[in-house]
């Protein structure tokens, strides 16, 4: 049975708790890697951008997936994100044996991901100091057919750097589960 995609409004709406049971389930139902590390990515996004906290998000399915699931190119694309979900060194380097040939191909992929990489992690303002404010990021973009579109986010960082924003929604705009009819 396939399990039902889970949608972009899911992915940047949904509380922690509850959004890390429905990928873990799509998971479960589908046993769709590719798919499910792109959920999550686009989680690690909505974390460097709003004031959330989604730390330690899904880490058991994060080390599940690639010590185990069958290697392709998402995985392997994506694979430098998620080094600090690997508690010990031999866990990473299995890791990195699994999904690429040798040391240099790991670190082609690692470069192409360092300037979002270094947005990516870092924290964001605590909720204490918003004062109770809230903001939302607006950002428009055009499609692959030149039709223009926006996208929001609540609950946003103030604090947030145009170079970030940049950097974190061109790392969004590289994952395939946002497409629609190619």
């Amino acid at each position: 049975m396939a399990s039902k995609k889970i949608s972009q409004i899911t992915l940047f709406t949904m509380g922690k708790i509850n959004l890390e049971k429905r990928i873990s389930q799509a998971y479960a139902e589908s046993s769709d890697a590719d798919a499910v590390i792109q959920y999550i990515v686009a989680v690690l996004i909505r974390q460097s951008l709003c004031i959330s906290d989604f730390s330690d998000f899904c880490s058991e399915l994060i080390r599940e997936i690639f010590l185990y699931a069958e290697p392709t190119d998402v995985l392997r694309k994506l694979c430098p994100l998620f080094r600090d979900s690997f508690k010990g060194g031999k866990e990473w380097e299995e890791v990195t044996r699994r999904l690429y040939k040798n040391k240099n191909e790991y670190h082609r992929f690692n470069n192409r991901l360092s300037e979002c990489k270094k947005y990516l992690f870092v924290p964001t303002t605590p909720v204490e100091e918003t004062d109770g404010q809230q903001y939302k990021l607006l950002s428009t973009f055009e499609d692959a057919v030149g039709k223009i579109h926006t996208w929001s986010l609540r609950d946003a960082d103030i604090r947030s750097s145009g170079m970030k924003i940049d950097a974190v929604l061109e790392l969004m705009s590289s994952l395939t589960i946002f497409e629609k009819d190619g």
